[in-house]
């Protein structure tokens, strides 16, 4: 959606390819593309002298070599957050070199609150690592005929987080804080622990 908004150009590989280095590589540069969606792995195989880029889109978790690699003058390399029961993206970040990681700040549509593990209807405070739980407009329903599982990956807004029409927060399974300027950070999925 974000291309037609702007008015731009959408560019898609052929019907039925799996383009990846060196063919994606020429594919992007003979097509003149300017804007890239694309995950870090594939970032890490391509060569990130494409002169035409201006803008990547990438996850918030790259790596810091591919961000180094690919960040340059006059080329933005943004890293998004966020489960398809988000509507994909809920949050973002200026990927730098040396900066630390993080998963960025909530899109204005979205808020982002950290859970408490053993009580998700609760939220813990600054610094306090827990659930990544995010409410906003763009969340989903549910699971088509699996209320089970709705029940227990979205819990009733208790916190009355601002902005939230559905009244719910997804738990995304991940364990992550808040950092004291409002950053969101990851640290792992929920069933690995925290790092």
């Amino acid at each position: 959606w974000v291309p037609w908004v702007a008015g731009a150009t959408v560019v898609a590989p052929p019907a039925g390819s799996n383009l990846q280095g060196e063919p994606l590589w020429r594919f992007l540069g003979e097509r003149c593309v300017t804007v890239l969606r694309s995950d870090a792995a594939t970032l890490a195989a391509l060569d990130e002298r494409l002169l035409a880029l201006r803008l990547v889109l990438s996850s918030a978790s790259c790596p810091p070599e591919v961000i180094r690699r690919w960040r340059r003058p006059g080329r933005r390399l943004i890293g998004t957050y966020g489960p398809p029961e988000a509507t994909v993206t809920t949050t973002w970040t200026e990927l730098e070199p040396g900066r630390p990681p993080s998963l960025g700040v909530p899109l204005p549509t979205y808020s982002v609150v950290v859970l408490d593990v053993e009580d998700p209807r609760s939220a813990l405070p600054r610094g306090a690592i827990g659930e990544i739980g995010i409410a906003g407009v763009g969340l989903a329903r549910g699971y088509v005929n699996r209320d089970d599982l709705a029940q227990a990956a979205f819990v009733a807004d208790s916190l009355d987080v601002p902005g939230n029409p559905s009244q719910r927060i997804f738990r995304t399974g991940d364990l992550g804080r808040i950092t004291a300027d409002g950053r969101i950070e990851y640290r792992a999925r929920l069933e690995e622990g925290p790092s």
